[in-house]
């Protein structure tokens, strides 16, 4: 009997997750209104997905839909405070608020996110001078000062909705973040008052920011007559959106095309979170637009990871704020799972084994590195699926609440006789599903859990043959009609 994979046909979502609840979310605490307006649908549009998505109000911090940032974690559907104990260690930090060294971005970040503050200055451990601070001045002109630099005007360049939202949310406290974006040339401002900068800087933001101070300064340039400085008009608007608008789930109202064009216009992300397809940008698989320059930066934004498929942009740097969270989110989310080794050599119109499941065919001898078998007294009747660590999945008609009776047989090809690459672990415990029913089959899954190598913290030893399988983080990387591909040991004949 040799391994077999079989290819069907995803008809239905195969998982089952809790749904983000409707309302503001925070990452802290949530409030929720006891009744939710239904958003309206806009069956017209290409781009927008149906209003079963948007009515359940994604935004980016919804983590069936996007990953959640670094500092925080994802509990039944929602990105909420990681205690900044769990974030790692990484370049050091400045708080704002009081002067103080923070180990990494990440773990600012947390403090921040935790007491629903604004306190990252800038990188480096020097924290006893100048913070970084944001202004806005007369006719709403963005000021920054840097500290160890000096103080400056927003040149035009970079300047967008999204840096002017990350300026309201911080200087106003406004959720719904900007109205406009817009510049002022300097000679029309330069009479009003004479103690404005003579320089400017760019800044380049994503829109999730907490403040200037996380987004990516530009070099210093003079500024002239002509030069275009930017302004932020804060979003104040309390009424309903029209039937031609978008409502944010922050409350916002935005143009419907402005929305699934991978520019957080509204601020939270909701305008991104329910497309079918991209006006620009790129489309996640989980049906959430990106912007274009965040494809193959070396930072995994799609649940998939199709974002960084290929060889990433040559010369493509990173700021030192982004690199922080690279760091971070490869320690969290780097996908080492679920990827198979080379196909098998030979086709299928060679095979000459019959009465498989349709579609079978010979799998190649390491090809599925988290294939197991479990072996009860020396027979293999059941596979099962490595997980990682010490973790295996199975059917719970497989197994018995009898740790001692089985061995997990890893890298196995052919039931008859091992591989140079095979590998053997024993059993710690069981897991049955408690509400399995054996009569109908409902449940039918369990967890065997294996026992720990002699003097180690590992299961297993280290094997290039052995590889554990992705769970899925979300049910909306899959849709009807996905296909997908099963491995394991059919029978020659008979159900």
């Amino acid at each position: 009997m040799k391994a077999v994979v079989y290819y069907y046909l995803l008809s239905a979502l195969l998982f089952g997750y809790g749904i983000a609840e409707p309302g503001e979310e925070s990452g802290a605490s949530v409030s929720t209104a006891t009744t939710v307006p239904t958003v309206p649908t806009f069956p017209n549009d290409l781009y927008l997905s149906s209003g079963e998505c948007l009515n359940k109000r994604f935004t980016h911090l919804s983590c069936l839909k996007a990953f959640c940032p670094p500092w925080m974690q994802c509990i039944e559907g929602k990105c909420t405070c990681k205690l900044p104990y769990m974030c790692h260690k990484g370049a050091p930090v400045c708080s704002s608020r009081d002067k103080r060294t923070y180990y990494s971005f990440c773990q600012l970040k947390a403090v921040e996110c935790v007491e629903q503050i604004s306190a990252f200055s800038h990188l480096g451990d020097d924290c006893k001078g100048d913070s970084f601070e944001t202004n806005l001045r007369e006719d709403s002109v963005v000021e920054v000062k840097i500290p160890q630099n000096g103080t400056f005007l927003v040149c035009e360049e970079g300047w967008d909705i999204l840096a002017a939202n990350v300026v309201c949310r911080h200087m106003k406290n406004q959720l719904k973040g900007a109205k406009r974006a817009t510049t002022v040339e300097f000679h029309k401002i330069e009479n009003l008052r004479m103690e404005w900068p003579r320089d400017c800087v760019s800044m380049h933001c994503t829109g999730q920011e907490s403040s200037l101070a996380e987004c990516t300064t530009g070099p210093r340039r003079q500024l002239e007559k002509n030069s275009k400085i930017s302004t932020a008009t804060c979003y104040e608007d309390t009424k309903a959106c029209s039937g031609s608008e978008f409502p944010c789930v922050n409350g916002k109202c935005i143009n419907v095309e402005s929305t699934c064009d991978g520019i957080n216009d509204c601020g939270d992300g909701s305008d991104e979170m329910c497309c079918k397809d991209c006006r620009s940008g790129f489309h996640c698989t989980s049906d959430v637009c990106i912007p274009q320059d965040a494809v193959k930066d070396g930072i995994v934004d799609c649940l998939g990871g199709e974002d960084e498929i290929g060889d990433n942009q040559e010369g493509k740097v990173l700021s030192p704020i982004k690199q922080e969270i690279k760091i971070a989110r490869d320690k969290v989310e780097t996908l080492v799972c679920g990827i198979p080794n080379a196909a098998p050599e030979s086709s299928p119109s060679k095979q000459t084994r019959r009465k498989r499941v349709v579609g079978g065919e010979e799998a190649g001898k390491t090809q599925f590195p988290w294939q197991v078998a479990i072996q009860e007294d020396d027979l293999i009747d059941c596979g099962g699926v490595y997980l990682g660590g010490c973790w295996v999945l199975t059917a719970a008609h497989c197994v018995r609440p009898n740790p001692e009776a089985y061995k997990i047989v890893f890298s196995l090809w052919s039931k008859l006789r091992r591989q140079d690459s095979t590998d053997l672990a024993r059993v710690e415990k069981v897991i049955i599903h408690p509400q399995y029913n054996p009569n109908t089959y409902q449940n039918d899954i369990a967890l065997l859990q294996l026992d720990k190598l002699p003097f180690s913290t590992k299961c297993i030893h280290d094997n290039p043959a052995i590889a554990p399988a992705c769970l899925p983080w979300s049910e909306y990387q899959f849709k009807p009609g996905d296909n997908c591909v099963i491995s394991g040991w059919g029978r020659q004949a008979g159900m």
